[in-house]
């Protein structure tokens, strides 16, 4: 279970900060209801429910125990929730205020006779500070000063010279006679050097410290709490409205890429003002199409060719490319320093609005049309409401479209392996969820097929009672998963037009019009997409399929009733299984013609051909392999290139590889 830290807004963020530093092992969600900033001059009603609700939205991500870092919260409400409320809604759970472990800090500091307290409206009139610092040291003498303005300034972000114009203002009653300064309000602590240089004779609390200890000791004291709460060292940010949590943030974004996400989050970033530092290990020259999307941002500074300690260390953020292994020896010390690690979709879920709902489609295979064919059938039902992102092959982040999202929009997400490996760790799966299939594939990266199942699994493993998981039946794997879902299972047939139609009918379009949408589907970019016809031979360009068994469907699918099937395949090897390949380009030598490209997956296949050598030819780039499947070819033979593996060894990706097979082909015509 995980630690829960409410606030009105973004004030309690430090106190987040602090109790994660001191308490470094735990899970905190943390909620701040920037919708209804400032709560100091609400009734105390509106306090009540204000903060009710806030609780409960807590209770409700699995909090074992809440903090009411909002002083108001503590001062209006506290008491009543814990003595009504908790008790007849909650009496497994815990909520504590921040007041009194601040007010025993200060009445306990030597030689203190003045203690001031500055803070909300609602706050200093409920006396609370004064009742608690009084029972400790009924000597004190206690000065409240009132201000409402501050936090509206803070949240807005106003200049700082109109801040420090405001503090003057607003400390004028204490004469500069306090020997202790309380700032009652979890804002201020974002200004607590401008209090320091108005009071420089007062001693300034540090409330987010103090309370971070005294939690500790409360966490000691309490061990049957302590037992029950989870360990993943792991924070979650929510915010009631959305609000620019980025600007002169310094964000560290770790693995800028060629595909597109990393671009989508650099611009997303710096348009909200943060200071980015763009780390990749991959050089200016190789980055080059990337950077240039990237040239009109003055916030950005680029690290190339490496990875530095000091950019993992200093960061008020690292968000990392999903495909970043979480054994980074660079992502360890960021958490050795506690310092956040997102994706570009951890930050999409918080964001969203509520009331959402988001469709994930993960596999093996198949994932990127089964989700192009789904997003295409809806569209046609909810037009604007729906909206596309995915892993690397629609080369889309959500944070493209953030802006777009309204409630009620239908957000459709392929996943990788990667990105639920990522969600996991926040414990986020999404709505409705798809599995196409489960085939061993990236065993480079994973240690074993179970190691990737387990990833594979965080799409349903934090839905609730009332989502819906849908499991091809035809998969022995999938079949098994079933007994361990929370949420509703229904299964199709492993098609992509069922699974198309299925969900479509949930959202109100019926199979007939689904069918119709469907009739009309071109295949997508490089996955078995169609080229062009020269001279009588047809070209197929199917370069997605990195794995062998996407390789065998390709075979299946396109192996002509009269002419040959030559097949391009071959390239790097992902720890992978070649015999069922090897042995199905065999059953069918008298058709099928094998052109390897270098790479350790071909001489995988070469290894399971034995000693059938006539079987296949060897080539050393792709131009040389479209000239050999031309040389070989005659009128009705289909060429496609299908490799069954990566591409690093020659290609920058499997999209560069599509792209440049068709590209010789063209020069060809």
């Amino acid at each position: 279970m995980n630690i829960g830290i409410f606030d009105s807004g973004i004030g309690g963020l430090n106190f987040l900060k602090a109790i994660r530093k001191t308490l470094p092992k735990f899970d905190y969600i943390y909620f701040g209801d920037t919708k209804n900033v400032p709560y100091g001059n609400k009734t105390q009603n509106e306090i009540y429910n204000l903060t009710k609700a806030g609780i409960e939205f807590l209770f409700n991500k699995n909090c074992k125990i809440v903090i009411l870092a909002c002083n108001t919260s503590s001062s209006k409400a506290l008491r009543k929730i814990q003595q009504e409320w908790l008790q007849k809604n909650y009496s497994d759970k815990k909520v504590l205020g921040v007041l009194i472990p601040i007010a025993e800090e200060a009445a306990n500091r030597k030689d203190v006779r003045r203690i001031g307290v500055i803070g909300t409206k609602a706050t200093i009139k409920s006396h609370a500070y004064e009742r608690e610092l009084l029972k400790i040291n009924n000597s004190l003498e206690i000065i409240g000063a009132v201000s409402n303005d501050l936090v509206n300034m803070i949240e807005n972000k106003a200049k700082n010279k109109d801040i420090k114009n405001r503090i003057k203002k607003e400390i004028s009653v204490f004469n500069n006679k306090i020997d202790v300064l309380i700032l009652g309000c979890t804002h201020y602590s974002w200004i607590k050097k401008d209090f320091k240089e108005a009071l420089p004779n007062a001693y300034i609390l540090d409330t987010e410290k103090i309370v971070a200890k005294k939690f500790k000791d409360y966490l000691n004291k309490h061990k049957e709490i302590t037992k029950s709460l989870s360990k993943n060292n792991s924070q979650q940010i929510f915010f009631s409205k959305n609000i620019d949590m980025f600007r002169n943030k310094k964000i560290t974004l770790m693995g800028l890429g060629l595909i597109g996400r990393g671009v989508a989050t650099a611009q997303f970033l710096a348009k909200r003002g943060a200071n980015i530092t763009v780390t990749d290990l991959k050089n200016k020259e190789e980055l080059k199409s990337s950077l240039n999307k990237l040239k009109e941002f003055k916030n950005i500074n680029y690290v190339l060719g490496e990875h530095r300690k000091e950019d993992f260390k200093n960061a008020d953020m690292i968000i990392q490319n999903p495909s970043v292994s979480p054994n980074s020896s660079y992502l360890k010390i960021a958490r050795k320093n506690n310092i956040p690690i997102e994706t570009d979709l951890t930050l999409f879920f918080k964001y969203v609005p509520k009331n959402t709902t988001v469709i994930g489609i993960t596999g093996s295979k198949g994932k990127s049309t089964t989700t192009a064919l789904i997003y295409k059938v809806l569209k046609s039902k909810l037009k604007e409401k729906v909206l596309l992102a995915g892993n690397l092959v629609l080369n889309k982040s959500p944070l493209n479209f953030l802006s777009k999202v309204k409630k009620n929009s239908v957000i459709i997400l392929e996943l990788s392996s990667w990105d639920l490996r990522n969600l996991g760790e926040y414990k986020i799966s999404p709505n409705i969820a798809v599995v196409t299939n489960i085939i061993p594939d990236h065993l480079n990266k994973y240690k074993n097929i179970k190691e990737y199942e387990k990833d594979k699994k965080n799409i349903f493993e934090y839905q609730g009672k009332h989502d819906i998981l849908f499991l091809n039946k035809n998969d022995k794997k999938l079949l098994k998963w079933q007994n361990q879902v929370k949420s509703k299972v229904e299964f199709f047939n492993g098609t992509n037009k069922d699974i198309a139609c299925k969900i479509a009918k949930k959202f109100g379009v019926n199979n007939k019009d689904s069918l119709k949408i469907i009739s009309r589907f071109n295949n997508l970019e490089h996955r078995q997409e169609f080229v062009k016809e020269l001279r009588g031979v047809k070209f197929y360009n199917d370069s997605a399929a990195t794995i062998p068994e996407a390789t065998i469907k390709a075979i299946d699918d396109l192996k002509p009733k009269f002419g040959n099937l030559i097949l391009i395949l071959g390239g790097v090897d992902k720890n992978l299984e070649y015999k069922k390949l090897a042995n199905k380009i065999i059953r069918n030598k008298d058709s099928v013609k094998a052109i390897l490209l270098p790479g350790t997956a071909s001489n995988k296949i070469i290894e399971n051909f034995k000693k059938m050598k006539h079987i296949f030819t060897k080539v050393e780039n792709l131009k040389q392999a479209v000239n050999e499947a031309l040389k070989v070819s005659k009128k009705d033979d289909i060429i496609i290139l299908s490799p069954g593996a990566a591409s690093f060894n020659l290609f920058k990706n499997e999209f560069d590889r599509g792209n440049q097979f068709k590209k010789i082909i063209k020069n060809n015509a």
